[in-house]
């Protein structure tokens, strides 16, 4: 079996080694993360060309657990091991970091089809469920325990 490239991913110099990557299910964008244990880690956005999408650039010092898109918009949610959740908006960059009670790392994110719920878990097997408002701007405006110890 033969695999072709028709466009090469014109990735900052400063990435560190890809980890983790996603393709947005209906629109064409991808969503790749990268790391190091000493750097951190940061997520980039690339256009189906694969040209960089410069202002959906995050970093933090910590490691990136999952990527998971939006199952309609450009949003991508976005866990860190530290239990971080940020929601990163594509065109323009814009984030939205989800107010949690995990302190620990994030192993699930999960949209609802309709992209109205976001769910997250963690090691320690907390689950919470968040409400979105995606109309303008996805902000969590409720979230509500599952399961587990918070």
């Amino acid at each position: 079996m033969a695999v072709y490239f028709d466009h090469r991913i014109e990735a900052p110099e400063s990435n560190d080694v890809p980890s983790k990557l996603t393709w947005h299910p209906v629109l064409p964008i991808l969503a790749v993360a990268s790391g190091s244990p000493s750097t951190g880690g940061c997520v980039d956005v690339y256009l189906q060309q694969g040209e960089y999408a410069e202002r959906c650039h995050v970093e933090r010092p910590h490691q990136i657990a999952v990527l998971r898109w939006h199952p309609i918009k450009p949003v991508l949610a976005v866990s860190w091991e530290n239990g971080e959740v940020l929601l990163l908006m594509h065109p323009f960059g814009d984030q939205t970091v989800l107010p949690s009670t995990h302190t620990v790392c994030i192993t699930l994110l999960e949209w609802s089809s309709s992209g109205s719920l976001l769910v997250t878990g963690d090691q320690v097997s907390v689950l919470l469920q968040n409400s979105c408002n995606m109309e303008s701007r996805c902000q969590r405006e409720t979230s509500r325990k599952l399961y587990g110890e918070a």
